[in-house]
């Protein structure tokens, strides 16, 4: 039987929070930089509804409600926002599209864009409006942003977990797909949905218990009381052990001490690295701009010779006809003045020189004295033109190399640099929180992990009692409101750390059951993230559960969970956000403004109920 007295109301939140560690404050569809945006969704703090009504005797279309989960995802970092063939379908629609967020972390706006056509094309900055860092997406103001906002993003992630996995255990951590998603508590979405493959089952159930505040799924021992032996008092056994949990303390500190002293080399290191990526994509877009100033002073060079070969052909003709019409000073006069005129008005001698062989020399003078300032012109741009080229060919090769070879390498050292960072910080904030807590309830403080050997084949650190029973009542209440007040939850682990099980006892079995188990999973982990006691950072994304396996009423139970979780932090301040997606009708209450953020309907007459408001894919026949 379930313990009536587990309430939800026994959930604390966390004192002095007024939002969730990480929520999105703002999504917006862009078609191009001319047009409005497609959808802009007026989100919140809380439950955010997105609901795509099944209407009876239409066409089966999925109104992109799944899409709308997955650029969610896409903003957070994920490499893909789709299947392969739909994301070809948006990239050909949307040549010049995009997709934004304001993402707040950890009380910090970041502000990021991402290209729909090309997932490589992407930038974020701290404090700057959405629409501002889309007016500037094309520029190079912020260059290496995107890597500072995944660095927060990581951040806001207690930094237990393995770095190289972090990014996609916490991405599948918080968002389940519809499909194969809602089958096992550890398992987020099919392999097959251009995710990427998910680490093996034993990796994810390890890392993501850390996340909900175990430092390992292993099942804790309970702390053994002292031994009296013959002869000896309690308060001799006790006294005893106080003085090896002081002496426990003082190497736990000194052990912290190598900790923060490592920490502080690897940030040194890290932001050394981070320094020489910036300076190196700084110094790649200063040579592509040279490049194009070399390409236009080329193109602008060359139309300036042709210029100069028109004006000389020009002049070589004006002199060519000063020439051939020219009278020798000895020539006789013509014999009458009525021949000559004649003579003139058949253009043999240029009435502008008249028979002034003089003036026709220095005509002719004159125009080869210009011949040879623009030939000399010529030439002298034509070697700035051959000079410009070689130029051009060597900076293109640097470029080569440093796009090729030393900006991969950088980026390499950078992410290697940042993995030992992001480790050394989770060993001190190990620390920092194991001291107390492990002190308060009476257990060893946390020790510097030893490298892995035969006699020491794993670097889990047990879990305290407290934790492991403070997750389970968290689960109790979630069941309590999804099932009802008699049934039971149920929490195994194995020796080795490898397993880690829920079931629900009580009115449910079967596939129901499965279900609700996994929806508990999720919100006790949402629970302990209110409460300030989780590493996941308070955000959870649910698309379409599958409802055919819960009646109506008990479908409904999980938008009213989370509209309890809201009344019970302080007003107007959820210290969490949740999207779901549904098919199904919300409960009456919240089927309405504040809870639908946006509504989709494929059976509308234009498409104006769709997520790109185009149709990508011609409707299924019936």
């Amino acid at each position: 039987m379930g313990d009536g007295t587990n309430s939800l109301q026994e959930t604390h939140p966390a004192v002095g929070r007024t939002e969730p560690r990480l929520w999105f404050q703002r999504f917006v569809i862009w078609e191009d930089r001319k047009s409005a945006p497609i959808q802009d969704p007026k989100l919140r703090k809380g439950l955010n509804i997105i609901w795509s009504p099944r209407r009876a005797g239409t066409a089966r279309l999925d109104a992109g409600h799944t899409s709308f989960v997955r650029l969610l995802r896409y903003c957070l970092g994920e490499k893909s926002f789709g299947l392969e063939v739909h994301e070809s379908k948006v990239r050909a629609k949307f040549k010049s599209g995009a997709v934004g967020a304001e993402i707040v972390i950890d009380e910090v706006q970041w502000s990021v864009v991402r290209s729909l056509r090309d997932p490589n094309k992407s930038v974020a900055a701290e404090n700057i409006a959405l629409d501002k860092l889309w007016d500037e997406f094309d520029t190079e103001l912020h260059v290496g942003g995107f890597l500072q906002f995944e660095k927060a993003l990581r951040d806001a992630f207690f930094p237990a977990v393995k770095v190289q996995d972090l990014m996609g255990l916490a991405l599948g951590f918080v968002a389940r797909d519809h499909d194969g998603g809602f089958s096992d508590v550890f398992t987020w979405h099919a392999n097959n949905n251009n995710s990427g493959r998910m680490p093996p089952r034993s990796g994810r159930v390890q890392e993501l218990c850390r996340l909900t505040g175990f430092t390992s799924p292993t099942k804790a021992k309970q702390q053994e009381t002292p031994v009296v032996e013959s002869g000896e008092t309690t308060e001799a056994a006790i006294k005893e052990q106080t003085s090896n949990n002081d002496v426990q303390h003082d190497v736990a500190l000194t052990d912290q001490d190598k900790a923060e002293k490592a920490e502080s080399n690897s940030r040194k290191s890290r932001d050394r690295m981070l320094s020489s990526l910036t300076n190196a994509q700084k110094h790649l877009n200063d040579m592509q701009q040279e490049q194009r100033s070399h390409e236009l002073q080329i193109q602008t060079i060359g139309a300036e010779i042709k210029i100069l070969g028109e004006r000389i052909k020009e002049i070589e003709q004006e002199r060519k006809s000063l020439s051939h019409h020219r009278i020798p000073l000895n020539t006789e006069c013509l014999p009458s003045q009525k021949e000559l005129l004649t003579v003139l008005n058949n253009g043999c001698l240029l009435k502008q020189a008249g028979c002034d062989p003089m003036a026709v020399d220095g005509k002719i003078a004159a125009l080869e004295k210009q011949l040879k300032k623009h030939g000399d012109d010529r030439l002298r741009k034509t070697k700035k033109a051959a000079d410009l080229r070689t130029q051009l060919e060597n900076l293109k090769l640097e470029i080569d190399t440093e796009t090729t070879e030393g900006i991969p390498l950088l980026e390499k050292k950078f992410k290697s640099a940042d993995v030992i960072w992001v480790k050394a910080c989770g060993r001190v904030e190990s620390f920092q929180r194991g001291l107390g807590v492990a002190l308060a309830e009476g257990n060893d403080p946390p020790r510097e992990p030893t490298k892995p050997s035969e006699s020491n084949p794993s670097e889990k650190v047990e879990p305290s009692p407290k934790i492991e029973d403070k997750f389970r009542r968290a689960c109790q209440r979630v069941v309590h409101e999804l099932v009802s007040k008699d049934a039971s939850i149920e929490i195994r682990t194995d020796d080795e750390g490898h397993e880690f099980q829920m079931s629900i006892g009580g009115e449910q079995s079967g596939s129901g059951a499965n279900l609700t188990t996994v929806l508990a999973f999720d919100f006790a982990v949402l629970l302990r993230s209110i409460e300030g006691a989780a590493g996941a950072p308070g955000l959870l994304i649910h698309d379409e559960p599958r409802q055919q396996d819960m009646t109506d009423e008990e479908y409904w139970r999980l938008f009213k969970l989370a509209r309890k979780l809201e009344k019970l932090c302080p007003p107007e301040r959820p210290l969490f956000q949740y999207f779901i997606t549904t098919a199904s009708p919300p409960p009456i209450d919240e089927r309405g403004d504040p809870f639908v953020v946006l509504k989709l309907d494929p059976g509308m007459p234009s498409d104006e109920g769709l997520l790109f408001k185009s149709r990508l894919a011609t409707p299924r026949r019936k």
